[in-house]
């Protein structure tokens, strides 16, 4: 993650910002509205601080991303290079060469690796970085770290030993979705076998807080980890992506000898929320922000054109910040000799 510039304490103290925003600078409807242009402008491009390197360890096939990762724009694994990346397409497309209706990642996952090279593919999203191990089911236990956080609850959606939606009684007597644990001291744990976690809905804590799975049979191996949870995070969704021949990337060793891959990939962030003063900024470029806010406040008058105008005046500005912190002579260009495959690759 990078280093950013400015906080939401700064923001409530910028002039630009309050002459535009025009709401007191506590208050929350000032957060809210520095919280919608942020996400609008996010939307609208990769700018300067919202798309990072990021060097991450992996050990297998099947990655689910750090939370601040919202879209995978290019990876290269160590010792390999560039890798493609696809979309869900990928997996369901046929492979019209070899004259069968079976997706590439198909293909590369049923073993036939040799003549298709490691591709990234998407995988849509998940709750938790581990999904629950094995066919029987696991008791799943909550752990919280500040006393002020007992209490709180988190809801699991998913399904119970026996393929059964996981279900609780509401306080009518009437089946709900999802099971609800409050958070005690030292932890809360289900009552059910759990197989798989689908969704999840928790309360905002003032601390970190964790997600276990626990195998009775195996008392003293049985807890794994399956999640852990910021302290503003309340329907957590994390990017998950596959690769496939992975069989093909050299691997290192982890520290408890098993296999772990290394690979370094360019990432948009996905937007938060900024709630507290001391939470930074995604964008911080000032003049950005004051006329985005300017253009929301067009929109919510029903006055398109201006408010089109205005955003295009944040976009230019954030043009205009990348163009200086990217100078195009920075940029690298890759040419290929004749005769090879691809010609002229160019990132951007």
């Amino acid at each position: 993650m990078p280093s950013y510039q400015h906080t939401l304490e700064d923001a409530r103290g910028q002039s630009r910002l309050l002459d535009v925003i025009q709401n007191c600078p506590t208050s929350t409807d000032f957060a809210d509205k520095l919280n919608s242009v942020t996400r609008m402008l996010m939307k609208r491009g990769n700018w300067w601080e919202t798309e990072v390197l990021v060097k991450i360890c992996v050990t297998g096939c099947n990655i689910v991303w750090p939370r601040y990762v919202g879209t995978v724009t290019g990876v290269r694994f160590c010792c390999f290079g560039q890798m493609e990346v696809k979309n869900n397409w990928y997996s369901i497309m046929g492979n019209l060469g070899c004259g069968n209706a079976a997706g590439y990642g198909a293909y590369a996952n049923l073993g036939y690796g040799g003549w298709l090279s490691p591709t990234m593919f998407d995988r849509q999203t998940t709750p938790v970085h581990t999904q629950i191990t094995g066919n029987n089911g696991k008791f799943i236990r909550y752990n919280v770290v500040k006393p002020q956080d007992v209490g709180k609850t988190i809801r699991i959606f998913g399904t119970q030993y026996g393929g059964q939606p996981l279900q609780e009684l509401d306080a009518n007597g009437n089946w709900v979705a999802g099971i609800t644990l409050t958070a005690a001291a030292p932890y809360a744990q289900s009552s059910v076998l759990v197989t798989r976690i689908d969704q999840i809905t928790r309360e905002r804590t003032q601390g970190m807080t964790y997600l276990y799975q626990y195998d009775p049979a195996m008392p003293g191996t049985g807890q794994i980890q399956l999640a852990v949870y910021e302290p503003n995070e309340t329907n957590p969704q994390y990017r998950q992506s596959q690769v496939t021949n992975f069989n093909q990337i050299q691997s290192g060793e982890g520290a408890n000898s098993e296999k772990v891959w290394t690979l370094d990939a360019m990432v948009k962030l996905q937007y938060f929320e900024v709630v507290n003063d001391r939470d930074f900024l995604f964008i911080s470029d000032w003049d950005a922000l004051a006329y985005g806010v300017q253009a929301l406040n067009f929109d919510n008058q029903n006055d398109t054109n201006n408010s089109e105008v205005f955003f295009a005046k944040a976009i230019r500005e954030l043009n205009f910040e990348s163009r200086d912190k990217n100078p195009a002579q920075a940029f690298v260009v890759k040419a290929r000799w004749m005769g090879s495959c691809g010609g002229v690759v160019n990132p951007i």
